[in-house]
């Protein structure tokens, strides 16, 4: 029996030194870190980062899309319909750039003279 309790209290300490954290990155994932330096997902689903994939489907701006809205953090932009369309830069978190909001249509906008104009004319 002491043969037992003093392999046992020798090879704790030694479990103890090659033991594994594990934790949550902040993307979510579970992941095991060593002491090393290293680290694995625990699950081994590691996201496949060597595939970008693109979406093929075309897409037209509309005549009334008149007014730019242009990124400063990366190379693109938003044509939008002003008359529809506002937007103002981003209060509620770093993650987006500005925010767009749909205008509510009034019982002016559908009795407007243009609005008839336009109708007509179709």
């Amino acid at each position: 029996m002491k043969k037992i309790l003093l392999t046992v209290l020798f090879l704790l300490p030694v479990l103890l030194i090659h033991a594994q954290i594990n934790a949550i990155a902040d993307t979510g994932d579970e992941v095991i870190l060593y002491e090393d330096g290293t680290w694995v997902y625990v699950n081994d689903n590691e996201p496949d980062s060597s595939e970008i994939k693109l979406n093929e489907q075309e897409y037209r701006k509309s005549d009334r899309q008149i007014f730019l809205v242009k990124s400063r953090n990366h190379n693109f932009g938003i044509w939008i319909n002003p008359r529809e369309w506002t937007f103002e830069k981003s209060k509620a978190n770093e993650a987006s750039e500005f925010q767009f909001q749909k205008k509510m249509r009034t019982c002016t906008d559908y009795l407007s003279p243009k609005r008839w104009k336009s109708l007509l004319k179709t």
